[in-house]
Parts: structure tokens; sequence; C-alpha cells
């Protein structure tokens, strides 16, 4: 995975677009968009005015224009209930529900939804039954939920409710009625949330299962979203022949249905693709097409967002100079629309640039400047990320205890990082970034600085952080450990943060004044919430480590690990530019624990291709792993031969030298690495 990557934008995709070619159109009327201005006064009829507002709803709809379809759905749920139809409204609240969804209005999109179930949970079965059967209406609302339940971080819940949704809309599909398109639906929102619990095989078969429907029902539209949700889970699992074959396909239906809108954001993902591969030629294509596209259609966020992808790629060309052209072209928009997640992240890129060019003072200045945006729009993973580079450029200026400083606070904002939940931030997701780059780089300005024990600390705090977003890509479902109660809270709390960003989202352009008030309140959901896991941990013991939160090693716990005087400790720390190797060991003088570390002279990545070699030696059971071997002794371990005379055992701590699965069977794998060591130690003549 490159350490930059560019923004992935991802689409919505409704049912509510393809309702043309459900089962209901059977019973439309001809209503046009211009006799909605004369519906009131030529019709008298509640049930019929309701009706027809309904159907004049759908035809707004199919044309996108959602405002007007939502106007014309609450007539009709307005003409219903003036009627007594209680249960048509079930079905006008579900799409109600959906149609707010699209436009973000995420709060109204509950209610109706969950008002669409009420209705249709206590609706006696001697009330007059509605135009459409009432599971209908509860597969779309519950579909809905399901939606904002992923939207707000409840993947489990999410799929739980969708699962529900699919089973009803599968109860009515049959002879003379089509619900395909429905299913197809459902299935694309289960391809999204199932990723989310570390499900992707499961995703990508159910977004495989939609997209095969809407093949067969011939509607390109929907292909073409598929095709794109199956891209971005590709590019997301780093098969990037995938992603490219599907989003090319997507762009082919956008370019013959000439919707520009989407031709763009399909061409910044083949850009992002490519530039992932390293086929920068074919990204800067990509990127080119996007901005000619976002010009043409006057998309300025994803013209801004196509020069910094082109910035990043010029960067990893050494194309410096090109790099800060192209990005202050995107600055300069960023600034003419105010838009100041965008300067953030541009002013951090230039940071970046400069300090590749060891333009030192200029890069201190850009990522200052950056910081003070992050920390004023409350974007907190742009702020960690400035307050990393800005730490490498003062290290870089030799103003250590300032450079220590500012590293420091970026491993606590990284691992406060770890506690944001619920609710879509604020700012666009960046390139994915080495979340332990600020450990690594204060590792390396400790050790400079001879503080060899606060090192070690650190470097073990960093593997922590890697240990933690493993288990966390994992998903483990917690929500198994909880009780009703709990996950009711913990829904609630996660519902609230969500609200309140996309609160901010909104005000931001309609009335930016009241942003230090929703902002204090979004602080303190987060505290809320925080809270609440505080407490759970201890009614619920297990699920502290379940969920990946551990203790980091202390001072203490290095008394206890050299307690016995002989044993000890090798942990290898791979940084950007070098391997370091730390041992720890009880000192026989004063009885201490004592921490030295020894430069490793080669690059982490020509490490790993000896080990890779002597892994595949070993492997084969080729005669020259010997010499594999004393080479890799001679260069990890001897250094610190003098340190280590006398000790009885030696602990290598698992990290850059374990040796890679290779993708074979896990039984083999464990004789290959239990072999690998025994033969290691004979080799170099060096017992346990």
């Amino acid at each position: 995975m490159f350490r930059k990557f560019f923004i992935v934008v991802g689409l919505i995709l409704s049912p509510l677009c393809s309702f043309a070619q459900s089962g209901r159109e059977q019973t439309r009327s001809d209503v046009s968009l211009n006799d909605g201005v004369r519906l009131p006064s030529q019709l008298r009829d509640s049930k019929l005015l309701a009706t027809t507002y309904y159907q004049l709803g759908h035809l707004y709809s199919d044309r996108n224009l959602f405002p007007e379809a939502i106007a014309a759905y609450e007539k009709s749920k307005d003409g219903f209930e003036r009627a007594g139809l209680l249960r048509d409204e079930i079905y006008v609240l579900a799409d109600l529900g959906a149609l707010y969804f699209i436009q973000e209005d995420y709060k109204k999109s509950r209610e109706c939804s969950e008002q669409s179930l009420h209705i249709a949970e206590s609706a006696n079965s001697s009330e007059p039954a509605g135009a459409y059967p009432d599971d209908f209406g509860k597969a779309r609302a519950l579909l809905t939920l399901g939606d904002l339940d992923t939207d707000e971080g409840n993947y489990e819940q999410a799929v739980e409710k969708l699962q529900s949704s699919l089973a009803l809309y599968q109860r009515l599909n049959g002879p003379g009625s089509s619900y395909d398109l429905y299913i197809a639906g459902v299935y694309g929102a289960l391809g999204r949330a199932y990723p989310e619990i570390g499900d992707s095989a499961t995703g990508l078969f159910c977004l495989n299962k939609a997209l095969n429907i809407a093949n067969h029902n011939s509607d390109e539209r929907l292909t073409a979203s598929l095709r794109n949700d199956i891209g971005y889970l590709y590019l997301e699992q780093e098969d990037y022949a995938q992603a490219s074959a599907q989003f090319s396909q997507s762009l082919k239906i956008y370019e013959a249905e000439n919707n520009k809108r989407e031709r763009g954001r399909v061409l910044l993902n083949l850009g992002v693709t490519e530039q992932r591969r390293s086929n920068y030629s074919d990204a800067l294509r990509y990127f080119g097409l996007s901005i000619e596209n976002a010009k043409a259609t006057g998309a300025l966020d994803n013209q801004i967002a196509a020069y910094e992808g082109i910035g990043v790629v010029l960067s990893s060309r050494k194309d410096f100079p090109g790099a800060t052209d192209v990005l202050n072209k995107g600055l300069a928009i960023a600034k003419n629309t105010g838009n100041k997640t965008r300067q953030a992240e541009i002013l951090w890129r230039l940071a970046q640039v400069n300090y590749e060019t060891a333009d030192y003072a200029q890069s201190t200045s850009l990522a200052e400047a950056a910081i003070t945006l992050a920390r004023a729009s409350h974007l907190p993973k742009l702020t960690y990320l400035t307050t990393t580079t800005l730490g490498e450029s003062y290290a870089a200026q030799k103003k250590y205890d300032l450079a220590i400083e500012t590293s420091k606070d970026a491993v606590q904002q990284v691992e406060a990082l770890r506690e944001h939940v619920a609710g879509s931030e604020l700012e666009t997701e960046l390139f994915l970034e080495n979340k332990v780059a600020s450990y690594n780089a204060l590792v390396g300005l400790l050790i400079k600085q001879g503080k060899s024990l606060d090192a070690l600390l650190y470097a073990e705090r960093a593997k922590g952080r890697v240990l933690l977003d493993v288990l966390r890509d994992g998903k483990p479902d917690l929500a198994k450990a909880l009780t009703p109660a709990e996950k009711a809270e913990t829904q609630r709390l996660n519902r609230r943060i969500s609200e309140l960003n996309n609160t901010i989202r909104k005000q931001e352009i309609a009335d930016p004044s009241t942003l230090n008030s929703l902002y204090a309140q979004l602080e303190g959901a987060r505290v809320e919430y925080q809270s609440f896991q505080d407490a759970l941990y201890v009614t619920h013991p297990n699920l502290r480590i379940r969920s990946g939160h551990t203790a980091s090693l202390s001072t203490a716990d290095l008394n206890g690990l050299t307690a016995n005087g002989d044993t000890a400790y090798l942990e290898y720390v791979a940084a950007k530019d070098g391997v370091s190797l730390f041992v720890l060991s009880k000192n026989k003088s004063s009885g201490s624990p004592e921490v030295k570390v020894y430069p490793i002279a080669i690059k982490p990545e020509e490490l790993n291709r000896k080990v890779n070699e002597f892994h595949d030696a070993l492997a084969e059971q080729r005669l020259s792993y010997a010499s594999g071997a004393r080479e890799l002794y001679t260069l990890l371990i001897g250094p610190a031969e003098q340190q280590l005379r006398n000790v009885g055992t030696i602990c290598i701590v698992r990290s850059l030298i374990e040796c890679p699965a290779r993708d074979e069977p896990e039984e083999r794998n464990r004789r290959n690495d239990q072999l690998i060591f025994d033969r290691f130690r004979k080799s170099c003549g060096w017992q346990r």
C-alpha cells in the first residue's frame, strides 16, 4: 500500500432512482409534472387527491427532482391521513424516508421510516388495505434505516435491518409482480455494509448479486453505480486490476448516457487506482480528464480534488516544481470557494513538498498554517497529519526539543482519533496515511537524544497502534457482548454524534456563525460516548481486550521482564530511513533494566528482501540456507553480541524479521516458522 492515496468519491445507491421499472409502474396514472399546480382545484376527493400526489411524487423522483418529490409525497401523506387511510401512509412515509436520506436530512429520514414501521406494526386488520402491501412499505423503511445505521457506524444493526428488508421484498416477489430492482438495492446496501464488519467476501457477493439483477433488467444507471461500488471494494483490497476494470465499465456507461457528473467521479477513482499502481502517466491522464469534466460541469470540489491528485503524483515522481504549481491551483480554487478543509489539505501537501526539497523553513510555515486551519475547522485527522509534518520539519532544522514536543503532540492526537466514533467526519477521507509515522519520527528523535528507554516505550506504543488497527479492520462483533439496553444506548450516542456532524456540514454553508456552539455540542457528545464506553469496559472486562484497547508498556513492566537477570529482549523498529535494534536486559552491576539501541546497516526494503529470500530457501529446503542465516545473524544480532554475552534466554519480539505467510496453508506456515527458527539458531551456533 502506498503511503499516499487520493480521495475516493463514493455514490449513494437508491432504488428510488429506478421506480419507473418496478412493479408499481402498472398503477401509475398519466399525470404530468405541470398538472401539480392544478390538482387542488380539480380534485375534491381526499383519497384521489392523495393518490395523484403520490403518483406525481414518483414522476419527480424519476427525474431526480427530489425537493419537488418530497413536497408531493408530504401532500399525499396529509391527504391519506384526512381520508382515514392509515395503511396507505405506510408506503408514503417509507418513500419519504428514502427521499430525505438522499437529501441528507437524516433526522427526518429516520423519523419517517420509523413512523412507517410503527404504523405497519400497529395497524388493525380491520383498517382498509392500502394500495400496496404493508410489507412493501416496511421493506423500504427497513432499507433506509439500514442505510442510516451504516452511515452512523452501527454496522451489525444495519446488516440485521437490511436482511429483514431483503426477506420482505423476496416474499413479495412473485408471479405478476416484480420487485427485482428493490432487491438489487438491498443487496447493494448489504454490499457496502458487510465490509465494515470485516466481511469483504460477503460484501462482494452481495454487490455481484445486485449487479446480476441490474443487468437482467437492463438498468444501465444501476449497473454503473454498482460497478463503481465494486471497484471501490477492490481498490480497498488492493486488487487494482479488478478495481480498474470495474471503474472502466462504470465510466463507459456514464459516458454513453452523457452523465458528466458521475463521469467525473469515476475518472477520479480511476486516477486513484493508477496512482496506487504507480502508473503515474495513466493517473495524470485520468486526473486531467477529471479536471476538464469538472470545469465543464462546474464541479469545483472535483476540480480541487483532481489538482490535489496530480500534485501527489508529481511529488512521487520527484517533480516538486510541478507539484507546487498544480497544488497552488487547487489552493486558489479552495480559497475562492471558502473550502477550509481543502485549503488545509493542500497546505499540508505543500508543506510535504517543501520538506522533500529541504526547504524546511517554508515547510514549517506551511504546516503551521495548515494546523491553524485544521484546528479552526475541527478536523482532527488533518490536525494530526500536519502536526506530524511540522515535527519532522523542526527535526530537520535540528530544533530537537521542539520536534520532540510536537511529535508527542501528534502521537496524542492519533491515539485520540482511535476513540472518534460514529457519524461521518467532516473532513473528506484522505490518502491512506501511515498512522505510525508520528511514533517513528519520535522514536528516531529520542534515539538521537540518547533516550533509549523512552524510544523503546514509544516503539511499543506504535505496535499497539498497528495491533488495534488490525483488530478494528477485523471488526469484532462487540455488540454480542452487550445487553439490549447497552446496545440501544450505544446506538443513541452514535446517532447523536452523527446528527451533529450532519448539522455542522449544513451550517457551514447556511449559517457559519452557529458553528462554535455546534462544535461544543459535538465535543460534549463525544465525551458522553467515551464515558459510556469506559463504563462498559468496567462492566465487561473482556470487552476492552476484544476491542484492541490494552495498556501500554511501562517502566514497571520492564523491571518485571528483566527480573531473573538471564533474559534479553530484542525488538526491531523499521522507520522510513532505517532499522534500529532495541535490546532490553538486566544490567549486572546496577541490577536495573538496561536498554541499548543499535543501528542496523540496511534499508527496510532491502532487509525485507533478504528475509524473504531466507524464508524461500528454508521452505524449499535448499542447502544454501546456512549462508543466509549467518548473514542475517551478523546483520541483525551481531551488533548486540557484547550485551548478549552470558544471557541464557533471548526473546525476539515479533516484528519486521518474522517470516511472511506467502499465501501458504496455515499449518504449513507453522511448520515452516518452526523450521526457520531451529535452523537459524543452529546455523549461527546460538542456543536458547
